[in-house]
């Protein structure tokens, strides 16, 4: 089968999001012949620009399907106007319930983009959302399919904290509380955070490395005593399922499918959005952290089939329905 898939090219340094080539290469690893279009430009126009050279690259080569990463790449695809070509499109997160503001509120600025992304739903095949909560956001409920991004276990995996440390320069007998986040991004709320620590009754430091080479994010969740993460909103948070595979304790807002993830694993915290709360949160994780080391996320995240491969066999269920569904179309009746 082959499949192309679409999605933003604006990511820094990484050409390709590192969750979607995770993605990517669990699914070449396991049978699908891959190819990737990056979207290169931005704002409306920018986007806009691509539709020419991808219609042109769908046209050139015979692609069983496309999928989209983001719905406004999803709009890129559906505006190629290749209608034989069945489209996928995966809901990120924002896209479809918009930015916060640094109170938790919406922006108002936002509202176009979530009714684009609503309005995308009639032009897609299939729609897949990272968890359960974005669900609501699909009207048209026969189409959707919930399936988080997987973990790869093979690259998170706990190992020795002092060895992290020296790789990162890190004081070995500090306390560390890491923040995967952009702390521009107000939905983000490190504002949050930073509250917490200063009510906090130890002193610990908080290591705000983003943005970071995705090969060192497994170094700096070893090298952490605690990951927080203090969102307003999040759908599937990658951090979180990589730092349970590293069996890092984590401290989290109530977002997204954390509770899922985390279950009743000992070590991993969910706290409200008052400061005293994660403040207590924080303490109760570094005292864990300092007691027992480490958690027991990564049986967890193979528990409930997080992992990469188990992710891919149910993403190759949904492409291979449509395949079939496709050829049977084209047999002439």
């Amino acid at each position: 089968m082959k499949v192309l898939f679409v999605s933003g090219g604006n990511n820094g340094d990484f050409r390709i999001a590192p969750f979607i080539k995770t993605q990517g290469d669990s699914l070449n690893e396991n049978g699908i012949s891959l190819t990737y279009y990056s979207i290169r430009g931005r704002g409306l126009l920018g986007y806009l620009r691509n539709i020419i050279p991808l219609r042109h690259l769908m046209k050139q080569d015979q692609y069983d399907l496309v999928h989209s990463h983001y719905s406004l790449c999803g709009w890129v695809s559906a505006l190629t106007c290749t209608f034989g070509l069945p489209k996928v499109v995966s809901y990120m997160g924002c896209d479809v319930y918009g930015d916060y503001d640094s109170r938790g509120r919406l922006m108002p600025s936002s509202i176009i983009n979530i009714l684009s992304a609503r309005l995308l739903q009639f032009f897609a095949k299939r729609i897949i959302v990272k968890s359960e909560n974005l669900r609501h956001y699909v009207d048209l409920k026969k189409k959707v399919h919930v399936l988080p991004n997987g973990v790869n276990i093979h690259q998170f995996h706990p190992s020795d904290k002092k060895e992290a440390r020296k790789q990162l320069s890190l004081d070995p007998n500090g306390k560390y509380v890491l923040f995967m986040g952009e702390k521009a991004n107000l939905r983000k709320n490190y504002l949050l955070l930073e509250q917490a620590t200063a009510l906090a009754g130890e002193a610990f430091e908080v290591l705000t490395p983003y943005p970071v080479p995705y090969s060192l994010i497994h170094t700096y969740l070893n090298a952490c005593d605690v990951l927080a993460l203090t969102s307003f909103q999040e759908g599937s948070p990658n951090i979180i399922k990589e730092a349970m595979a590293c069996n890092t304790p984590v401290v989290s807002t109530d977002v997204g499918d954390v509770k899922w993830i985390i279950g009743d694993t000992e070590g991993c915290y969910l706290t409200s959005f008052t400061p005293e709360d994660v403040a207590a949160k924080l303490q109760e994780a570094l005292l864990y952290a300092r007691e027992a080391g480490k958690t027991t996320g990564r049986t967890r995240i193979l528990q409930l089939g997080l992992d990469t491969d188990t992710i891919a066999s149910k993403l190759i269920a949904i492409y291979e329905g449509l395949y079939k569904k496709r050829k049977l179309d084209m047999v002439p009746h």
